[in-house]
């Protein structure tokens, strides 16, 4: 079973969390401020075998309109205990019919410097969904985010030629390791997480400052939230487990980030990588 695509795209469109990974981009004088995020999502339980995803996102907009920026996800004003927080069902929970803002991809090219041959094979393009905030825009698409084939730890080259208000930029970005060594299997045998007690995990260290773990009840769309060391273990306090009901189908999505900056002659932008390990299939009781 699979995240709800809801989940995975709040994800996906991640932004700069940390000093180290892109918030110190923005200069004062820049007209623009720009997100290039791209992610690799791994699925280890589709069927008929495990699955690899591509996806991303490239957001400009003015400088003053900066916190319209995606996001990765944060406790917020939620109460948080330990590195952790619980985030209750949004009110809408459930309803995916509202529509986000457009979003805006200026013919952005994402390419492995570490694979000769990465123009060549397999490419994702994402399309603007129409309609722009900058001048001159209108309500026509403004481009594509172009994505080759890339796996983790490789340095991927991200660049634009410029369009519109926006000028050409190129930037680089180490790409984080895939997440490997996942314990315990209660989501591939169809297990069951206790709500009762501590839920330790448990996987292969991949060097980054942190991981983000989201825990998820599929059923209510309630969430647990935790950001904590990438060093291979992490117990889940079950005072916050006890916020999800017996019975209900969970899922986890574990994240690495990376980041760095690029500019244009107007224009500071973010750029963001992150590989995403997304499992389901497992009851809360």
């Amino acid at each position: 079973m699979k995240i709800p695509l809801r989940f995975a795209l709040l994800l996906s469109l991640g932004g700069c969390s940390s000093s180290d990974d892109g918030t110190s981009c923005k200069r004062s004088s820049d007209t623009y401020v720009g997100l290039v995020d791209i992610s690799r999502s791994s699925y280890p339980l589709s069927s008929p075998g495990p699955s690899v995803g591509s996806g991303g996102v490239a957001v400009f907009v003015p400088s003053k309109d900066a916190d319209a920026l995606p996001q990765i996800p944060s406790c917020g004003g939620a109460a948080k205990t330990g590195q952790c927080c619980y985030i209750a069902p949004p009110p809408d929970a459930g309803d995916d019919s509202s529509s986000g803002p457009d979003l805006s991809a200026w013919n952005v090219t994402v390419t492995d410097e570490n694979d000769p041959d990465a123009g060549s094979y397999s490419e994702v393009d994402i399309f603007a969904d129409g309609g722009s905030p900058f001048p001159g825009g209108g309500a026509e698409p403004l481009g594509s985010l172009r994505i080759y084939e890339w796996s983790g730890g490789d340095l991927l080259r991200v660049e634009s030629n410029g369009m519109d208000a926006v000028g050409a930029f190129s930037g680089q970005i180490k790409s984080p390791l895939e997440l490997e060594g996942l314990s315990p299997r209660v989501f591939w045998d169809g297990g069951s997480v206790p709500i009762g007690a501590d839920f330790a995990l448990s996987w292969t260290p991949g060097g980054a400052s942190s991981i983000t773990i989201e825990v998820l009840d599929q059923t209510t769309l309630g969430e647990i939230l935790c950001t904590v060391a990438d060093n291979g273990a992490f117990t889940i306090p079950k005072s916050l487990l006890a916020n999800f009901q017996s019975g209900d189908q969970g899922g986890f999505i574990l994240i690495r980030s990376a980041g760095s900056c690029a500019y244009s002659d107007n224009a500071s932008i973010s750029l963001q990588a992150q590989t995403l390990t997304l499992v389901g299939g497992a009851q809360f009781q």
